[in-house]
């Protein structure tokens, strides 16, 4: 069954139609909170206007899809990402966001579904 479910999220990575958001296209097309009821997934639309804190998770991974470009620091060495940028993070990697050019947009799966008390802020 895991691998049936699987299947379909791939699918859904590939045929998305670049107009409606991922979310949205789940949500039509296999039911609204699917991700989080069936696969323990959770995904969400997000816009950073600000520099997100230093952080990481110890359970969560994440994989975001940038919509526009912008800066992400990844263990104390900062990168820059682009439009259409696919990235994953396993738990365990400091992060933080820095929007360059205005807010930054972007498509955060996270694998369990995210839950606040697993965010850790590194001082």
């Amino acid at each position: 069954m895991a691998e049936y479910k699987l299947t379909h999220l791939n699918i859904a990575w590939r045929f998305v139609n670049k107009d409606i958001s991922i979310k949205t296209w789940f949500d039509n097309i296999v039911g609204s909170n699917f991700l989080e009821k069936e696969l323990n997934m959770s995904i969400n639309e997000l816009q950073f206007r600000e520099e997100t804190p230093y952080h990481y998770h110890k359970k969560m991974s994440e994989i975001f899809r940038f919509h526009n470009k912008g800066k992400i620091v990844l263990d104390d060495i900062e990168f820059p990402f682009w439009e259409k940028s696919v990235l994953y993070l396993p738990p365990n990697v400091k992060h933080r966001i820095i929007p360059c050019y205005g807010e930054v947009e972007a498509t955060l799966i996270n694998v369990p579904k995210f839950d606040s008390s697993d965010e850790y802020i590194v001082k």
